[in-house]
């Protein structure tokens, strides 16, 4: 827990909207499900690959149908969905498509799909099963949808967050505010249903500045559910949770791996020494400076039960294996604490990331 210090007459003012702008990280208007194939564009993915792989589809095909396009009789092309075949009539126009069932469209011919494949289709999950699609999961039963990529938290106030302790919401910076000033403040904005965490990326930005120097903000990973909030201070919101995380620390605790004012470390959330989160791992030289007022965008990546970390494009850490992680269902969110010393702590432009399509 930070030390504490008689607070200061008056606190360093806070940088103005304006300022925050200037870091160039682009704010949308409304947060946005990025949904997958809602009815017409499947993307299609091969599971135990980084890489999100489409089905494929003739090259030389428009991104969008026109039936009045010029073309020559008899020749097919693929349909936007690639889930059908279109072929041009003797006036020289392309004609309805004609659905491939369970296959796939390729060069203009339906054909199988390949085993492992994946994708979404509307609000079902399906699966490549000897050449065929199969539904896995059916999103919609649980009120949630398919999908690859999720903007979490992106402009105006979310609905799928939950506040708690110190945290409330920054309108001037479209942002989840974790602390303010005030000292001995733990806050938290956990996302307010699990996920399946297997090959996840996580991105965000975080903001600390504008107060007298501590403590932190983290990203955590925990099975507590959406109410949870950690210790104050040096606990940054997360300590005695049950779950691991990746710490953005200002302040040095001179405990526990704490060496420095500035560091990035990997956490369990378990609590250690005066109540700061257990350090597996830590740079105590990231390349950044976490509490210099300006935007900072990190980058976490959990792949085969490893962590990989960035900030600001430096690499933190490489495929770290974490001790007791298991993949499955885990609550993400961030917190945030003061001890004795304080600055504002906020987290926006939350994006998530699958490998493979899953229900959101």
């Amino acid at each position: 827990m930070a030390a504490r210090r008689a607070r200061a007459k008056s606190l360093p003012a806070r940088p103005a909207n304006d300022t925050l702008k200037r870091v160039g990280i682009a704010r949308r208007a409304l947060p946005a499900l990025i949904v997958v194939a809602c009815g017409n564009t499947p993307i299609v993915s091969d599971s135990g690959t980084d890489a999100l792989v489409p089905p494929p589809q003739d090259a030389s095909k428009p991104d969008v149908v026109d039936a009045s396009e010029a073309c020559t009789p008899g020749q097919t092309r693929c349909s936007d969905s690639n889930l059908g075949v279109e072929t041009c009539s003797d006036a020289g126009t392309w004609g309805a498509a004609i659905g491939c069932g369970a296959q796939t469209c390729l060069e203009g011919q339906c054909a199988p799909c390949t085993e492992g494949q994946s994708q979404c289709n509307g609000d079902d999950v399906q699966v490549c099963s000897e050449g065929m699609w199969v539904t896995s999961t059916t999103c919609s039963s649980t009120g949630q949808t398919c999908a690859i990529e999720y903007d979490a938290f992106d402009g105006s106030q979310p609905q799928d967050w939950t506040m708690n302790g110190s945290a409330t919401y920054d309108a001037n910076d479209s942002a989840a505010q974790l602390t303010d000033t005030n000292e001995g403040e733990a806050g938290s904005w956990v996302f307010n249903r699990p996920i399946t965490v297997d090959d996840v990326t996580f991105q965000f930005d975080f903001y600390s500045g504008g107060g007298t120097g501590a403590d932190g903000i983290a990203f955590m990973l925990q099975s507590d559910g959406a109410t949870a909030l950690g210790a104050y201070g040096g606990g940054l919101g997360v300590a005695g949770l049950d779950g691991f995380g990746v710490e953005m620390d200002e302040y040095d605790n001179d405990e526990c791996l704490d060496a420095s004012n500035d560091h990035i470390a990997i956490d369990s959330l378990a609590t250690c020494g005066d109540g700061v989160p257990t350090s597996l791992v830590e740079n105590d030289s990231p390349g950044i400076t976490i509490a210099d007022g300006n935007w900072h965008t990190v980058v976490v990546q959990v792949t085969n039960e490893s962590f990989s970390v960035s900030a600001d494009g430096t690499d933190q850490f490489g495929s770290y294996a974490v001790t007791g992680w298991s993949n499955g269902p885990w609550y993400f969110g961030f917190g945030g604490g003061t001890g004795g010393l304080a600055n504002v702590h906020l987290v926006r432009n939350v994006k998530v990331t699958f490998t493979a399509p899953r229900c959101l």
